[in-house]
């Protein structure tokens, strides 16, 4: 297993395994809408194998729906890149096919089958799950897991965990 934090604010050298220009990248953050925080999870995308399950994990308003369009770029995707809060699913193509689901609304964990995800991903592909607690018994055990959090100083934190 192995655990390391990407914090988007002041530098804080938490970040093990992660490369020096993404930790660069965390120095900058107080962009009103989120500029420093995707810029990171751009730089973090290279870091992201394919064919993963991300479970980002984290409070309303804590930058996960930020995170995720950076980390989206980071994979080759132009364009929109939107909240999947009322479709439950955004599907992208750009180097890698592309899943982002809000599953906040899933009432059910079985729910998450019905998206057909496991049917449609041809890989290269990642799965990104906002909300992975609501449908965690759904997800596969081997999965990066993401923390978010809101720092007092009001920059991010971003704590990933791989286990499986």
């Amino acid at each position: 297993m192995f655990a390391g934090c990407l914090t988007i604010g002041p530098l804080k050298d938490c970040a093990h395994g992660l490369s020096r220009r993404t930790r660069d990248l965390d120095r900058r953050t107080r962009h009103p809408f989120g500029g420093e925080t995707e810029r990171a999870a751009e730089a973090f995308a290279a870091l992201l194998p394919p064919d993963t399950v991300l479970a980002l994990e984290g409070d309303l308003g804590a930058g996960k729906t930020t995170f995720v369009r950076g980390l989206v770029r980071g994979l080759g995707v132009a364009g929109d890149i939107t909240s999947p809060s009322f479709a439950l699913l955004n599907v992208y193509d750009g180097r890698r096919q592309v899943f982002n689901v809000d599953a906040y609304r899933l009432t059910r964990p079985e729910a998450f089958d019905d998206l057909l995800i496991w049917d449609l991903a041809k890989s290269p592909w990642n799965v990104i799950v906002e909300w992975p607690e609501k449908v965690a018994a759904r997800l596969p055990s081997a999965r990066w897991q993401m923390k978010t959090a809101i720092l007092a100083d009001g920059g991010h934190r971003f704590q990933l965990t791989l286990a499986g």
